[in-house]
């Protein structure tokens, strides 16, 4: 349901979208923002498999130690992408700062 109010939100959009997300990769804050991304989406799940924690601890696996190791790195994915945001808003600011002295 949210997925179809957001499509139907960015309809005619797309190529503001397009530019907007462009000039945001070439951003030093998309690298901190996809480093958080793939921490989160890959690491996270690699880490969070039981089968992968059984076969490293064997007979004495935890699932405490499991969950630790998962929510860690869960934390330090978001916590990547927060930075990512605060440097996005700083660059912004800059940049809001310069185009303001140019015009006086």
């Amino acid at each position: 349901m949210i997925f179809v109010c957001v499509v139907i939100y960015l309809w005619g959009r797309f190529s503001s979208i397009y530019a907007s997300l462009k000039e945001y990769s070439q951003q030093p804050s998309f690298g901190t923002f996809l480093a958080g991304f793939v921490t989160i989406m890959a690491f996270s799940r690699l880490m969070g498999r039981g089968s992968f924690w059984q076969a490293v601890m064997g007979d004495s696996y935890m699932r405490l130690v499991k969950n630790i190791v998962e929510e860690g790195i869960e934390t330090l994915g978001y916590t990547l992408i927060l930075i990512s945001a605060i440097e996005l808003v700083l660059a912004c600011r800059r940049r809001q700062t310069l185009a303001k002295t140019e015009h006086s």
